[in-house]
């Protein structure tokens, strides 16, 4: 406790560089506000005549009725819409499967692991969330699943062939009895940033 106040001051500082930048820059705005003065008189001078202003007029080109897609576009765009057209889906959905109301006990996951990673998906760095809607019965099996968003085929692919292995906790009705139900379950991809 013999340093002097000064000394303490200075040290508390380098021990926090973050807070010595900050009150740098605030002596440097407070030194700097009697060097520059706004005045309206200033802005006035930024207005120029209003006869210098020329008006350029822009057009653009007619649109080509007929134009030639590449064959590989094309090529795309069918796998897209076919991919679009293929639902990735298991089992069948039937009205016996019911939303769960607020009253009732959602379902719970017994056990299980993340879905494995699509390895080209991971080489690309590709990350995001699929959706799945599944519907689970009164023992906890699940006997149906569709992809709601989906983050890629790959990814949509892993999620389902995770989501027919998963057991759960059957859901419960007010009165505490199983009934079948419809769930949608968020699956999160993400790489491991070591």
């Amino acid at each position: 406790m013999n340093d002097p106040l000064f000394r303490r001051i200075i040290r508390y500082l380098r021990l926090r560089p973050a807070l010595s930048w900050s009150i740098a820059s605030l002596v440097i705005f407070l030194a700097l506000m009697p060097v520059v003065q706004w005045h309206a008189s200033k802005n006035d001078d930024l207005q120029g005549d209003e006869s210098d202003l020329v008006i350029v007029e822009m057009s653009l080109p007619a649109l080509q009725e007929d134009v030639d897609i590449p064959e590989p576009i094309k090529q795309m765009e069918e796998a897209i819409t076919e991919a679009i057209a293929e639902e990735i889906r298991f089992g069948e959905d039937s009205p016996e499967f019911v939303e769960i109301t607020p009253s009732a006990t959602a379902p719970q996951i017994r056990f299980a692991r993340l879905p494995p990673y699509p390895d080209s998906m991971r080489s690309a760095g590709i990350e995001g969330v699929v959706v799945v809607e599944i519907g689970i019965d009164e023992t906890g099996r699940v006997l149906f699943g569709r992809i709601v968003e989906s983050l890629g085929r790959e990814f949509d692919i892993a999620v389902i062939k995770w989501v027919q292995d998963l057991k759960f906790y059957p859901a419960l009705d007010s009165s505490r009895r199983p009934f079948r139900c419809r769930v949608r379950l968020p699956v999160r991809f993400t790489l491991d940033r070591r």
